[in-house]
């Protein structure tokens, strides 16, 4: 198995870069900010872009005795909509999923017409030789997001873009610990315009190996009675001259109305509640 800096980030203890950069309760920084001092602690790089929410101002909320580099780097993505990885260049880059597009192409009795233009699909698409049935699939496409609540506690109202028909749910970010329910809606608001377009169609199928391909892709592939359209939320390649690969996309219908993101280990006072609190570490190797 092999390890990229990603390993080292996910499993230190940066409660010491955490008081550096936020030293006293009054202290603030920007997101943008707050995430390049997080990177340039462990010497890493990132892609240059920048983050729906960046501008959101970080205040000193918690005091911890032990704060998991895995933490921090989930809350930042949490709040901007997107999964990260070490890319080749071994920069960190942000993957967003980009909205699935079908092939469109005009009338030939539409020609000649300067605004109409065909439109290709986004996405790999994995050919007859290019994928190894059989290609296993759910007959369901998953619902659009409809909202994105973001709350501290299960029982916590917290503040709501969109509506809650069918919501990414944010809970127990320390980041936003303390914010006013104005603000938190405009933070989610800004999460809901990068996430509500996604339609994903559940599949696992098995493939020729291709380095190009990545996790967060869009890939199309027919099979003998579907066209398969959905992302590779996680990949194995595997072989040394006969490369094999296994794309994977597993998520149910609809999202669950408990909290969607994963409880890390942490180890801290929350700065409102002023709670010991210890949460097991869950550990997953897909987006």
């Amino acid at each position: 198995m092999a390890y990229d800096a990603l390993y080292d980030v996910l499993n230190a203890d940066v409660t010491e870069w955490y008081n550096y950069i936020l030293p006293r309760k009054t202290s603030t920084a920007t997101l943008a900010l707050f995430r390049k001092s997080f990177f340039a602690n462990f010497g890493i790089l990132e892609e240059d872009i920048s983050l729906p929410n960046d501008n959101v101002v970080i205040r000193k909320t918690i005091e911890p005795e032990e704060l998991s580099g895995r933490t921090v780097l989930k809350a930042i993505l949490e709040l901007n909509g997107c999964f990260g990885q070490i890319g080749r260049d071994g920069k960190f880059r942000y993957i967003f999923l980009e909205k699935l597009s079908q092939a469109l192409y005009p009338s030939h009795d539409l020609y000649p017409n300067e605004d109409l233009y065909p439109v290709k699909p986004n996405g790999a698409t994995l050919g007859t030789g290019v994928y190894i049935p059989p290609c296993t699939y759910e007959d369901y496409v998953t619902d659009l997001i409809t909202g994105v609540q973001i709350r501290k506690e299960d029982n916590d109202i917290g503040a709501t873009a969109g509506t809650t028909t069918n919501a990414y749910v944010i809970q127990d970010n320390f980041l936003v610990y303390g914010k006013g329910s104005d603000e938190m809606r405009q933070i989610a608001e800004r999460i809901l315009n990068v996430i509500k377009d996604i339609l994903l169609r559940p599949f696992n199928t098995k493939a020729k190996g291709n380095p190009c391909v990545e996790v967060g892709d869009a890939v199309r592939l027919n099979t003998k009675t579907q066209r398969i359209e959905s992302y590779v939320l996680q990949r194995v390649l595997t072989g040394i001259q006969a490369l094999r690969d296994t794309y994977e996309a597993n998520v149910n219908k609809t999202l669950s109305t408990k909290a969607n993101s994963v409880s890390d280990q942490i180890i801290q006072l929350k700065g409102k509640a002023n709670i010991l609190e210890r949460n097991i570490e869950e550990t997953r190797s897909e987006l």
